[in-house]
């Protein structure tokens, strides 16, 4: 049973790869619907990629991350200051769930 999940998984992978890169090259992002659309083919295509290597836990939070870093890259108020706020955050959250994980 487990290695038809894995192998679900990886079929998974592929397709939304395939879409994810097919939309970068062939969809301008011109108007809000399509920058949106971006991001949420993004959150999904990180989503499967992620799952095989980290917990749902950490993986949700360096999803979010980095659609956050790429909205102020985009929106070009990403700075140092902002970066190393993020990476605070997630450390803190890293820390906080490890000790209820040990409790």
């Amino acid at each position: 049973m487990k290695r038809r999940v894995k192998k679900n998984r990886k079929l998974i992978l592929i397709l939304f790869s395939g879409f994810f890169f097919f939309y970068i090259n062939y969809f301008s992002p011109t108007t809000f619907f399509s920058i949106f659309i971006f991001y949420v083919i993004l959150f999904f295509y990180l989503l499967v990629l992620l799952s095989f290597f980290l917990d749902k836990n950490r993986n949700l939070r360096i999803i979010f991350s980095i659609i956050i870093l790429l909205l102020l890259r985009q929106l070009k108020q990403l700075n140092l200051l902002n970066l190393l706020i993020i990476l605070a955050i997630n450390i803190l959250l890293e820390g906080y769930f490890r000790k209820q994980r040990v409790n």
